[in-house]
């Protein structure tokens, strides 16, 4: 259209693409693979790149390990970035597993304690154990507080009576049994984005605001 003067949805979602892709390496752990009698961690580079050689923190052990090797689809390479699907063998493999973050250079923050915004898309009971689910993180969890609740369709504040209905959108602190590696939402970071189960169904999607406090 003659008016607009932005970018195209094309040219936008590169835009994001690029951004993230240019940011601090972030690698889920999918999976631990044993190739040749060789462990091997799996996973895709959400954004950054890594090298043979570089250091990663793994988290939320907080554990520094050196980078031997790079595999991708059983060839050797010494560089990768995002968002390739790779292998990495680490100079240490003790107590990996699926769930864990490997980062460098800046950790996101390890946390029990989340801050963020929910929007609930089937109702729930506020004091129900939930799932907490964030990329290949996963861990049992609680809303602690609902600091506030506004009716999607009106944007008008509502009353808190402890059960949060479909399509409300609230303000709510998370205490999570295990301690998770999060970011607070930008826009395109992935640690920043969750979804809470219920009975084994999602019950809301959320963004990361913060976290209270680090363990």
């Amino acid at each position: 259209m003659s008016w607009y003067k932005g970018l195209s949805l094309n040219d936008a979602l590169n835009a994001c693409f690029k951004k993230e892709n240019n940011g601090v390496f972030r690698f889920p752990i999918q999976d631990i693979y044993s190739i040749n009698k060789e462990k091997v961690v799996v996973g895709k580079i959400l954004s950054g790149e890594i090298k043979k050689g570089e250091k990663v923190t793994i988290l939320p052990l907080n554990k520094e390990c050196r980078v031997k090797a790079i595999r991708v689809f059983n060839r050797k390479c010494s560089m990768a970035k995002a968002p390739e699907s790779i292998g990495l063998i680490l100079d240490d493999m003790n107590a990996l597993k699926r769930g864990q973050i490997l980062a460098k250079p800046k950790e996101p923050k390890v946390t029990r304690n989340i801050l963020a915004k929910i929007f609930c898309v089937r109702p729930f009971n506020i004091n129900e154990s939930l799932r907490f689910k964030c990329l290949t993180q996963e861990t049992t969890a609680r809303i602690n507080q609902i600091i506030r609740i506004w009716d999607i369709a009106s944007l008008e504040p509502k009353q808190n009576k402890g059960l949060l209905e479909t399509t409300d959108f609230a303000e709510a602190s998370i205490i999570t049994e295990n301690p998770m590696a999060i970011e607070s939402f930008t826009g395109e970071n992935s640690l920043g984005r969750f979804v809470l189960q219920n009975n084994k169904e999602i019950c809301a999607v959320g963004i990361t605001v913060d976290s209270v406090g680090k363990v």
